[in-house]
Protein backbone atom coordinates (compact mmCIF):
# COMPACT_ATOMS: atom_id res chain seq x y z
CA UNK A 1 0.00 0.00 0.00
CA UNK A 2 1.31 3.45 -0.90
CA UNK A 3 1.89 5.77 2.02
CA UNK A 4 -0.15 8.93 2.05
CA UNK A 5 1.84 11.84 3.42
CA UNK A 6 -0.38 13.82 5.72
CA UNK A 7 1.30 16.11 8.23
CA UNK A 8 4.77 17.50 8.74
CA UNK A 9 5.93 16.38 5.30
CA UNK A 10 8.39 19.24 5.10
CA UNK A 11 9.75 18.45 8.57
CA UNK A 12 10.15 14.80 7.61
CA UNK A 13 12.06 15.82 4.50
CA UNK A 14 14.29 18.07 6.57
CA UNK A 15 15.04 15.40 9.17
CA UNK A 16 15.59 12.57 6.69
CA UNK A 17 18.91 13.87 5.38
CA UNK A 18 22.09 13.76 7.46
CA UNK A 19 24.06 15.59 4.75
CA UNK A 20 22.18 18.77 3.92
CA UNK A 21 22.58 22.50 3.96
CA UNK A 22 20.65 24.60 6.50
CA UNK A 23 17.81 24.74 4.00
CA UNK A 24 17.22 21.01 4.16
CA UNK A 25 18.39 20.46 0.60
CA UNK A 26 21.78 19.00 -0.33
CA UNK A 27 24.63 20.95 -1.79
CA UNK A 28 26.33 19.77 -4.98
CA UNK A 29 29.25 18.37 -2.95
CA UNK A 30 27.03 16.80 -0.32
CA UNK A 31 27.53 19.82 1.91
CA UNK A 32 31.31 19.48 1.95
CA UNK A 33 34.26 20.06 -0.34
CA UNK A 34 37.18 17.63 -0.37
CA UNK A 35 38.96 19.60 2.38
CA UNK A 36 35.83 19.17 4.58
CA UNK A 37 34.86 22.84 4.55
CA UNK A 38 31.23 23.65 3.78
CA UNK A 39 30.69 24.03 0.07
CA UNK A 40 30.34 27.65 -0.98
CA UNK A 41 27.10 27.85 -2.91
CA UNK A 42 23.88 29.77 -2.69
CA UNK A 43 21.60 28.68 0.11
CA UNK A 44 18.01 27.79 -0.65
CA UNK A 45 15.53 29.84 1.33
CA UNK A 46 14.03 27.41 3.85
CA UNK A 47 10.77 29.35 4.16
CA UNK A 48 10.39 29.33 0.37
CA UNK A 49 10.99 25.57 0.31
CA UNK A 50 8.33 24.94 2.93
CA UNK A 51 5.87 27.21 1.16
CA UNK A 52 6.52 25.50 -2.17
CA UNK A 53 6.04 22.00 -0.73
CA UNK A 54 2.79 23.18 0.83
CA UNK A 55 1.60 24.62 -2.52
CA UNK A 56 2.32 21.27 -4.18
CA UNK A 57 0.53 19.47 -1.36
CA UNK A 58 -2.56 21.66 -1.69
CA UNK A 59 -2.70 21.17 -5.43
CA UNK A 60 -2.26 17.39 -5.54
CA UNK A 61 -2.87 15.89 -2.11
CA UNK A 62 -6.58 15.16 -2.57
CA UNK A 63 -7.15 15.02 -6.32
CA UNK A 64 -3.87 13.29 -7.31
CA UNK A 65 -2.09 11.96 -4.23
CA UNK A 66 0.19 9.79 -6.38
CA UNK A 67 1.75 12.93 -7.90
CA UNK A 68 2.30 14.48 -4.49
CA UNK A 69 3.83 11.26 -3.13
CA UNK A 70 6.12 10.91 -6.16
CA UNK A 71 7.25 14.52 -5.68
CA UNK A 72 8.15 13.86 -2.04
CA UNK A 73 10.08 10.72 -2.99
CA UNK A 74 12.05 12.66 -5.62
CA UNK A 75 12.97 15.27 -2.99
CA UNK A 76 13.99 12.63 -0.47
CA UNK A 77 16.26 10.79 -2.89
CA UNK A 78 17.78 14.11 -3.95
CA UNK A 79 18.49 14.95 -0.30
CA UNK A 80 20.18 11.59 0.17
CA UNK A 81 22.38 12.22 -2.86
CA UNK A 82 20.81 9.36 -4.81
CA UNK A 83 19.86 11.59 -7.75
CA UNK A 84 21.72 14.25 -9.66
CA UNK A 85 20.23 17.75 -9.81
CA UNK A 86 19.62 17.53 -13.57
CA UNK A 87 17.76 14.23 -13.16
CA UNK A 88 15.62 15.69 -10.39
CA UNK A 89 14.75 18.72 -12.49
CA UNK A 90 13.89 16.47 -15.44
CA UNK A 91 11.68 14.20 -13.30
CA UNK A 92 9.85 17.10 -11.68
CA UNK A 93 9.34 18.70 -15.10
CA UNK A 94 7.65 15.53 -16.32
CA UNK A 95 5.66 15.12 -13.10
CA UNK A 96 4.38 18.71 -13.30
CA UNK A 97 4.04 18.71 -17.10
CA UNK A 98 0.65 20.44 -16.98
CA UNK A 99 1.66 22.89 -14.24
CA UNK A 100 4.08 25.43 -15.71
CA UNK A 101 3.98 27.56 -12.56
CA UNK A 102 5.19 24.67 -10.37
CA UNK A 103 7.91 23.72 -12.87
CA UNK A 104 9.21 27.28 -12.93
CA UNK A 105 9.10 27.65 -9.14
CA UNK A 106 10.92 24.35 -8.68
CA UNK A 107 13.99 25.66 -10.50
CA UNK A 108 14.67 27.75 -7.39
CA UNK A 109 15.48 24.47 -5.61
CA UNK A 110 18.17 23.50 -8.08
CA UNK A 111 20.90 26.14 -8.34
CA UNK A 112 22.21 26.54 -11.88
CA UNK A 113 25.70 25.48 -10.73
CA UNK A 114 24.32 21.99 -10.01
CA UNK A 115 22.96 21.72 -13.53
CA UNK A 116 26.34 22.47 -15.13
CA UNK A 117 27.85 19.13 -14.05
Amino acid sequence: MTRVYEEDDANELEESSPDKTDSGFPSAAGGRTKDTKPAAKPEIDYDYAITYVNIVKERFHHAHPEIYQKFLMILKTFQKGQREAKDVLDEVSVLFADHADLRKQFTNFVPSDDLQS
